[in-house]
């Protein structure tokens, strides 16, 4: 990578080179200036690209422009190399899917389409006809199926959790597939019989080990995105978040009209909560979806004060 060295960087805008990949970020609450930045960026590059004898493939190249707002007014298109790159709603960077809110749904999307085509291919493996015994076909699922779920999860871990259960759901399948138990079991004694961490916790600890290297990765880019990361509170869904994801989270759709149910409320798993848990329900309207079990000294706990109530799902009775 020594012909990169005298490649242009401008004070205002973010280089980022990966093998034979190259993005420019330009951030401003103007996005005119923020457009400009990134074209004055370009008209550099290109005068290099000159010198060199480069040639871009302007076909590949793509354009995206982050923002929150629910009608975002898009600047003007860029110009690369007298071709105009319209701004997309998303782009695949790195084997990343980024939507323009960063909600990374069809990331997550793309990911369990992964999933579903990954596990038909090992169903001769994983199935219940298979004679590999249950070690074995756990091994074939971490080293191939959950690397395929967790690849950049440091970054996109902080979708929300109606996203991550869906790739929580997947494995639920996979492991009653694995041991070959039928579907009224309930995954999370499966997954803490066979030491399996849930996808929110594994993600975590991935995450943690991550962002705890940082400061001793010799890169002048992953040192400054750490530095901008500290100066600015994480307020928002920020990738270091995923270091603080909830532990044991499990996620059930509320009911239209639920029904007491003694039998579950008796239980030990939806006791009262205790000084070091919290039960907690994110948003009031049909269809939302519940977090249970969450521990208090979690970044979740500053929600305990929207907390509303708990949907206890009810489960079939055990077979005598």
């Amino acid at each position: 990578m020594h012909f990169t060295n005298d490649i242009p960087i401008l004070q205002n805008t973010l280089t980022a080179i990966y093998a034979d990949d190259t993005a420019l970020l330009a951030r401003h609450s103007n996005p005119r200036i923020a457009r400009y930045r990134i074209q004055e960026h370009i008209f550099s590059l290109s005068e290099w690209l000159n010198k060199w004898k480069i040639k871009v493939n302007s076909t590949k190249s793509t354009a995206i422009y982050f923002t929150k707002a629910p009608v975002p007014r898009r600047p003007e298109e860029l110009i690369l190399e007298n071709t105009i790159l319209p701004w997309l709603d998303e782009v695949k960077y790195l084997g990343i899917t980024l939507d323009q809110r960063l909600t990374y749904e069809s990331h997550i999307n793309n990911v369990a389409t992964k999933i579903k085509k990954s596990s038909s291919a090992l169903f001769p493996l994983l199935g219940k006809y298979s004679k590999l015994l249950p070690k074995y076909k756990l091994l074939l699922y971490k080293s191939i199926i959950r690397s395929k779920i967790t690849y950049g999860s440091q970054i996109w871990g902080v979708a929300a959790p109606s996203l991550l259960y869906k790739l929580q759901s997947k494995q639920n399948m996979l492991v009653k597939q694995i041991c070959n138990l039928p579907w009224y079991v309930r995954a999370d004694k499966i997954q803490e019989e066979i030491k399996l961490a849930p996808i929110g916790n594994y993600i975590r600890s991935l995450a943690q080990k991550f962002y705890q290297n940082v400061p001793k990765v010799n890169n002048q880019l992953l040192q400054k995105m750490d530095d901008l990361a500290r100066l600015n509170p994480c307020t928002g869904k920020r990738p270091r978040r995923t270091a603080d994801l909830a532990d044991a989270v499990v996620v059930k759709r509320r009911r239209r009209n639920p029904t007491p149910n003694t039998a579950a409320s008796s239980s030990p798993f939806f006791s009262s909560p205790s000084n070091h848990q919290l039960n907690l329900t994110i948003g009031t309207p049909v269809g939302t979806r519940s977090l249970l079990s969450a521990p208090s000294n979690s970044s979740l706990s500053s929600l305990a004060q929207n907390t509303v109530s708990v949907c206890a799902p009810s489960y079939p009775p055990p077979i005598t």
